[in-house]
C-alpha cells in the first residue's frame, strides 16, 4: 500500500473506533441547540444523493477522507497530548476524521440519512458485505430509505453556529464508511478539493500592522491596497475573527513577491485578552490593514474552521481602498454589512482615502487546501460564484421555475 493509503486506512479505522464512543448529552429543555459543525450526526446513518451510484459514492467518500480527513487527523494529533494513550488518541483523531468527512460530503451535495433505531442497530452489527448490499440501492434514491437528518445549509453563516469547539466525541455509526474496503488504496483524484504543496516555512515575517483612524497613511504604499473592516462581538468571542489568504492566478495560496516583505495572509479579529471577558461585554475592532494587491480569500474562522470547500474572495488592486464590511459575530449572521457610511467616517481624517473607498466585490466558491480541524463551505448571500463552482448551495437541488 502507498503511504496515502496507509494513512487513510488508519483514518478509517480511527473513525470506526471513535463511532463507538458514547455521544454527548442531549439538548436541555425545549430550547433548540445551535447548529454544531464540530460534532457528527447521531444514529446509524449513510450518505444519499439522488441519481448517484455506489461507485460515485465510494469515490467521493474516499476523496473526502483522503483530502480532508487525513489532514484533520494531523491537526488533531498536534492538539492531543501524547500522554493520553493510543486508543484515546486514535478515537480523538477519528472524531475529527468523522465530522470533516461528513461536512465534506454535505458540501458536495450528499444528504445524511438516518435509519430507524431497530433497523439501524441490526445493520450496524452486520458485515461489510451486509452493509454494501443494504445501502447500494439507497445511496442514489430520490426518496431515500430512512429520514434525511442533515444537508448542506450554509450553516457557517449563522453567528450562533458552533465552529470552534475541540475534542468532540463523534456520535452514531457511519455505514457509508464501513462500506468501503479498507484494503483499497485511497488516493484522491487530481481534481476536486484543491491540494497545494507546502513550500519551505517562511520565517521572520511580521503581520501587517493594524491601522487605527489616527495612524492611517495618506495613501496605500506602492504595490499595496488598504482594506478596512469592522468586527463586533462580545466577551465570549475573545480574539475571534477571520483569516484571509493571498491567492495566485489559479486560486492557490501564495506569498507576496520579494519586494513586499510580509506574510501571504492577514487577520480581522476582535480584541484578545489573556482572561476572556463575559458574554455581556461588547467588543469591537474597527481598523485598516495595508496588504499586497491581489485576490484574497476568506479561508478560515480563527485557525480551526477552514472554509476550503468554498469561501468568499475579493480583489484589491494596487492603490485601492476596499471596505470589507461590518461583521457581527453576536448578530444573526456573519455576513458583512456593506454600507459605506461607517467606512467613510473611519477614514475621515484622510479625505483622499474616504473619497476612494469602495465595497468589496465578494465572489463565493473559492476552493482552498483543507488542513483545518474542521472544514466547511461559507457563502455570503446575494453574491456571484466562481465559474465552475458546483459545491455548497450550487450542489443542492434547485427549486423549479
Amino acid at each position: 500500500m502507498t503511504r496515502t493509503a496507509t494513512i487513510t486506512a488508519a483514518a478509517l479505522a480511527a473513525l470506526t473506533l471513535a463511532s463507538a464512543m458514547p455521544a454527548a448529552g442531549a439538548a436541555k429543555g425545549d430550547r433548540p441547540e445551535p447548529v454544531d459543525l464540530t460534532r457528527s450526526t447521531e444514529g446509524v446513518v449513510y450518505f444519499n444523493r439522488p441519481g448517484a451510484d455506489m461507485a460515485t459514492h465510494n469515490a467521493e467518500l474516499k476523496d473526502c477522507i483522503a483530502g480532508v480527513g487525513v489532514n484533520a487527523m494531523r491537526e488533531a494529533a498536534a492538539r492531543v497530548s501524547t500522554n493520553t494513550g493510543g486508543l484515546y488518541g486514535m478515537a480523538v483523531e477519528g472524531a475529527f476524521t468523522r465530522i470533516t468527512t461528513e461536512l465534506c460530503m454535505l458540501a458536495r451535495g450528499w444528504r445524511l440519512v438516518r435509519l430507524g433505531r431497530a433497523e439501524g442497530e441490526k445493520l450496524e452489527q452486520g458485515s461489510r458485505a451486509d452493509i454494501v448490499a443494504a445501502i447500494t440501492p439507497w445511496v442514489g434514491a430520490a426518496e431515500p430509505h430512512g429520514t434525511v437528518v442533515r444537508v448542506y445549509a450554509n450553516d457557517a453563516l449563522a453567528a450562533s453556529t458552533e465552529q470552534l469547539r475541540m475534542g468532540r466525541a463523534p456520535a452514531g455509526e457511519l455505514l457509508s464508511a464501513r462500506a468501503l474496503n479498507l484494503r483499497d488504496e485511497i488516493a484522491p483524484p487530481p481534481i476536486a478539493i484543491r491540494r497545494e504543496k507546502d513550500g519551505p516555512p517562511v520565517v521572520g515575517l511580521k503581520p501587517y500592522p493594524v491601522l487605527t483612524a489616527a495612524t492611517l497613511p495618506p495613501a496605500p504604499p506602492p504595490g499595496m491596497a488598504l482594506v478596512v473592516f469592522r468586527m463586533r462581538g462580545h466577551g465570549g468571542h475573545n480574539g475571534q475573527g477571520f483569516n484571509f489568504q493571498l491567492l495566485d492566478a489559479e486560486g492557490a495560496s501564495r506569498q507576496p513577491g520579494p519586494d513586499l516583505q510580509g506574510p501571504g495572509q492577514f487577520y480581522t479579529g476582535l480584541p484578545w485578552s489573556l482572561i476572556a471577558k463575559g458574554r455581556g461585554t461588547p467588543l469591537e475592532t474597527f481598523a485598516a490593514v495595508a496588504v499586497p494587491a491581489g485576490r484574497w480569500r476568506l479561508f478560515a474562522r480563527m485557525t480551526t474552521m477552514h472554509y476550503c470547500l468554498g469561501s468568499p474572495s475579493f480583489e484589491a488592486r494596487e492603490g485601492e481602498v476596499v471596505w470589507l464590511g461590518a461583521f457581527d459575530l453576536a448578530g444573526e449572521t456573519v455576513a458583512p454589512d456593506m454600507s459605506l457610511d461607517p467606512a467613510r467616517a473611519f477614514l475621515a481624517a484622510q479625505p483622499a482615502l474616504a473619497e476612494r473607498v469602495r465595497p468589496a466585490a465578494w465572489v463565493n466558491g473559492s476552493l482552498g487546501h483543507c488542513k483545518g480541524a474542521y472544514v466547511y463551505a461559507l457563502e455570503f448571500p446575494g453574491y456571484p460564484y466562481e465559474p465552475g463552482y458546483a459545491w455548497g448551495s450550487r450542489a443542492q437541488p434547485q427549486p423549479a421555475g
